[in-house]
């Protein structure tokens, strides 16, 4: 192990040791780590991911964990911690002085973006670079769809060694991708690199992939494929002409980030850069911003018809506040969709802002899988799902509408267009129906094994083509919105809403819930402005801040009726002006 040529220090398991003042269930599924160097005040990553300073004590879900410790003018300490439920786990470093017996490791690899182990401790990603004490060590590169690349390398005292690694493509993993549209001759973009033109065939290996068509004179047509081994999955794109007519029912999306130059997803599809505007048909879509040394930023754009929507994002600069997300399916492969944005597949890990997530699995094959994660700054929130084949135990939700053609949406997840068919498990789902120029639909479906839950929604048509609009804001932001029980974004929030009475929840992590009843009259926009209270009863100066975030085990005691806040909804006469306003803010 790579711990015995960086320095000496012993792992002790305590089997018996249980924690004073745990008596929650989700504490007792819970380990500790802790962690002692000499000298003390070493840098403690997990998981690839800062988490303070030794001398160091946190509490983490059961599982295995890469640890990392770094000090300046001493060598990196790599160890692997294996924390059990109830017990506690020592680790205890004696840093070595870095010397002129250090060398270089530069590891790359094609395709870039593997995961380096050295000694079989997690290291990093492809390109690779880290000064190791003379020696030999064993490296192992993985990434998903290739085979393992293992080798040996000798660190030599002030010398540099490099590894390129070629990775083996595993074949019996691809699948066809097969691209019809109309009109034909359109240009396939996958993951933003160009692959020919339609009709196209090609070979992939099993994992999700973004896909762009473009033509002349048309609208570009943005997708998401999921290819599965061994198998061939087929895109029939109907591309939209762009003329006169049309360009009067789409919208414009206007996105803008500080800093500047930040990638933009659109449903996950790369469409450029920040400052980034185009035209897309009425509806709603996911918007995705990522830029190097930042936090992804996260937000739901509401597209009408001749209006343009504006979002403005200032980017979160990465740092040490940050948590970390950590996800592992049984089987591996599975899609992983983040507040309903396709964010990778398992095995899965990534940095996030402090906040509560909407967490939903996929694979074929496999029942969609849906949790909450809370993320705590500077901690591992780790999720670990076994996925259930789809078996006679299952439900069938069919859902149509009229008109026909409406997107459908099952907990806040988009699934399809009307007429839809679809398996899930037995229980209760929240369901939304959308389509340009009608109210949205929304209901309740209770799915019974072996039987078919039908729902058959008509679809009211918006007034005049005016928008029936909900605009919903919150002091801190970023608070989870529902309506009528049903989650529906994350503040600042607007969206179109039929007309009537409807209920509003919003709900963060360490406030309490803000409840209001909001009444939307047509041809108006409804604006909610909300201060929340931290659970002591006080107004958070500072947005979150004061009082420091709560721990997870916090939230788990929280009472599941909190104390409720009510406010009156403002409704604002919505006048040509403020319709231009309300686009373009």
């Amino acid at each position: 192990m790579i711990g015995k040529k960086l320095a000496f220090y012993s792992l002790f398991i305590f089997a018996s040791l249980l924690l004073a003042g745990i008596s929650t269930a989700d504490n007792e599924t819970n380990g500790t780590l802790r962690i002692y160097s000499t000298p003390p005040g070493a840098l403690v990553y997990i998981n690839n991911v800062f988490a303070g300073s030794t001398n160091f004590q946190t509490q983490l879900p059961e599982g295995s964990y890469s640890v990392k410790l770094t000090k300046a003018g001493f060598e990196d300490f790599l160890t692997t911690a294996y924390i059990t439920s109830g017990q506690t786990t020592i680790i205890s470093a004696v840093l070595t002085s870095l010397n002129q017996t250090n060398g270089t490791l530069r590891v790359r690899s094609t395709p870039f973006g593997a995961s380096v182990y050295i000694d079989d401790a997690y290291a990093g990603l492809t390109t690779y670079t880290s000064s190791l004490a003379a020696g030999t060590y064993q490296i192992k590169l993985t990434k998903a769809g290739y085979a393992d690349f293992l080798t040996t390398a000798y660190i030599s005292g002030g010398q540099t060694t490099v590894i390129s690694a070629s990775m083996t493509l595993l074949n019996q993993t691809n699948g066809t991708l097969r691209v019809y549209s109309t009109p034909t001759d359109a240009s396939v973009y996958i993951n933003d690199v160009f692959a020919g033109t339609t009709t196209l065939t090609t070979s992939l290996p099993a994992g999700n992939y973004s896909i762009r068509l473009n033509r002349t004179g048309y609208q570009d047509f943005l997708t998401t494929a999921y290819i599965s081994g061994g198998q061939t999955t087929i895109i029939s794109a109907s591309m939209t002409q762009i003329n006169a007519t049309n360009n009067q029912t789409n919208g414009t999306l206007a996105v803008d980030a500080i800093p500047n130059g930040a990638a933009v997803y659109v449903n996950n599809v790369y469409v450029g850069q920040s400052i980034y505007t185009g035209s897309f048909a009425p509806g709603t879509y996911s918007i995705k911003l990522t830029k190097a040394g930042y936090q992804d930023h996260y937000t739901t754009a509401y597209i009408s018809t001749s209006m343009t929507t504006t979002i403005v994002a200032t980017l979160s600069p990465a740092n040490s506040q940050n948590g970390t997300l950590a996800i592992d399916t049984t089987p591996q492969g599975a899609s992983v969709y983040i507040n309903n944005v396709l964010s990778g597949t398992t095995l899965f890990s990534t940095s996030f802002a402090p906040g509560t997530y909407s967490i939903k699995l996929t694979k074929a094959g496999y029942q969609d899988h849906y949790t909450t994660a809370y993320i705590s700054a500077s901690m591992t929130t780790t999720i670990v799902a076994t996925l259930s084949p789809i078996n006679s135990q299952n439900g069938t939700l069919a859902i149509d509408a009229n008109p026909n053609g409406a997107a459908v949406y099952v907990n806040n997840v988009y699934m399809g267009a009307t007429v839809y068919t679809g398996s899930f498990a037995p229980g209760t789902y929240s369901i939304k129906l959308t389509k340009a120029g009608y109210q949205d639909y929304y209901t309740t479906a209770y799915i019974s094994a072996s039987m078919t839950t039908t729902i058959v929604a008509n679809l009211a048509p918006v007034q005049n083509q005016m928008n029936i609009t909900l605009r919903i804001d919150s002091t801190p932001s970023r608070a989870s919105v529902y309506i009528d029980d049903v989650y529906a974004g994350q503040t600042l929030y607007s969206a179109l809403i039929p007309e009537g009475t409807h209920s509003i929840k919003l709900t963060k992590a360490g406030y309490q819930d803000y409840l209001t009843t909001a009444y939307v009259r047509a041809n108006q926009v409804t604006t909610i402005a909300a201060t929340l209270l931290l659970q002591n009863g006080t107004i958070d100066g500072t947005s979150g801040t004061a009082g420091g975030s709560p721990s997870a085990s916090e939230i788990s005691k929280k009472k599941t009726t909190p104390q409720k806040t009510r406010s009156k909804a403002v409704v604002l006469a919505k006048s040509k002006s403020i319709s231009k306003n309300s686009a373009d803010s």
